[in-house]
């Protein structure tokens, strides 16, 4: 089976894109050729790894949507794969009309909640933008989709209800991350991590990770930790992520609480599973989510997590079984939950090895995988019927 992925760019990459890398050569032991076209050139190390695997990618370029459509129209013409599998709204509007007279199964994959109102009412986004995106996405993915892969059962309620697209042809399957390649938690890594970071061992450690963009709300965690650090005046935030939009913000908040080295601004990284490992609980405030890669990295790292209760992300962590959640927003909500969570070790401990049974049964790369390959096998069969 030959599948052309497609998605809006690779460059250092976000959830989605580490999930692609991971999932590929998975793929490839299930007899699975994959190539893969960016849309956007980005500078980074996840287009030179995939090369370096021996996978094809090609960069469109940065150009008006009708000419990206076209170019790929052709791409697709001349590679003839069986599936074309789309990630990221742009890749997916891309997609559907680069197939609109091609006959290959076209899969999306949604990876948010992009109508969440929250977006429009904490966000300030306009309304309007929101529901002229909306009729476009209903519109498009109608007139041209075989199968829509959805992270979660939240993204999926949002792909039948917002956009109308019928629930049979909708597969729900997590992203997955391999427990070998990020390894365990172990008492010599969580020691090593810390003294490269010149942390003590006996420091409460917070990490969050993320691009610094008002969707991942770190100035509240931000204010949220000025109370942790006043009870635990040796704990530590250590905050792991690319610039963003609302990264001015993110400063204003790290100057407001005034805690100097207590909190860290680690920018880009890419060993976020060592600071797991190096971390006494993962926060994750975000405003709305269609999954949380991270959390799963989390899980998988035995970190015991506090989260916002956007939908996905109260359906990832069971409703509040596999971690901690508070409102959106909520500061002061965040800080207690950190607080509690700082006074208990056993409360931590508990977290930590249910998230990491919830990892092994349900976020390992090698089930996601299985599970791909037979979406794309109903996909073809769909599109073989039609």
């Amino acid at each position: 089976m030959k599948v052309l992925h497609v998605i809006d760019s690779l460059g250092v990459g976000g959830g989605a894109e580490h999930a692609l890398a991971g999932l590929l050569p998975e793929l490839r032991l299930r007899g699975v050729e994959s190539s893969v076209v960016c849309l956007i050139p980005r500078e980074g190390g996840i287009e030179q790894a995939l090369r370096a695997q021996g996978f094809e990618v090609d960069v469109i370029g940065s150009r008006p949507l009708a000419a990206q459509a076209r170019l790929l129209n052709r791409i697709i013409r001349d590679q003839t794969p069986d599936v074309v599998h789309a990630t990221l709204w742009q890749a997916c509007l891309v997609s559907r009309l680069a197939c609109l007279r091609q006959p290959v199964a076209l899969i999306n994959s949604l990876v948010n909640t992009s109508y969440d109102p929250v977006r429009s009412e904490e966000l300030d986004i306009q309304a309007w933008k929101l529901r002229g995106v909306r009729l476009l996405d209903r519109w498009s993915l109608r007139a041209r989709t075989d199968r829509v892969h959805a992270l979660t059962e939240t993204v999926r309620n949002e792909v039948v209800d917002d956009l109308g697209y019928p629930a049979s042809q909708v597969s729900v399957i997590p992203r997955g991350r391999s427990s070998d390649a990020l390894g365990r938690k172990t008492v010599s890594r969580r020691r090593d991590v810390r003294r490269s970071l010149a942390i003590s061992d006996d420091a409460f450690v917070v990490l969050t990770a993320g691009r610094q963009d008002r969707q991942k709300a770190q100035d509240v965690l931000v204010r949220a930790f000025a109370s942790v650090n006043q009870e635990f005046p040796d704990s530590i935030l250590l905050l792991a992520g690319r610039p963003g939009d609302a990264s001015e913000q993110l400063k204003q908040a790290i100057t407001d609480v005034d805690l100097g080295e207590s909190i860290r601004v680690l920018g880009h990284r890419d060993d976020i599973s060592d600071l797991l490992a190096a971390s006494d609980v993962f926060a994750f405030p975000s405003m709305y989510e269609g999954l949380g890669s991270v959390l799963i990295e989390a899980m998988a790292l035995e970190a015991p997590i506090v989260a916002s209760d956007a939908p996905a992300i109260v359906e990832v962590l069971e409703g509040g079984v596999v971690g901690r959640l508070v409102a959106r927003g909520d500061s002061s909500a965040l800080a207690q939950a950190l607080l509690d969570l700082a006074n208990s070790a056993q409360t931590r401990k508990s977290y930590a090895e249910i998230g990491r049974q919830r990892f092994e049964e349900c976020f390992e790369l090698t089930s996601i995988a299985d599970r791909t390959l037979e979406m794309y096998r109903s996909a073809l069969e769909r599109q073989t019927e039609g």
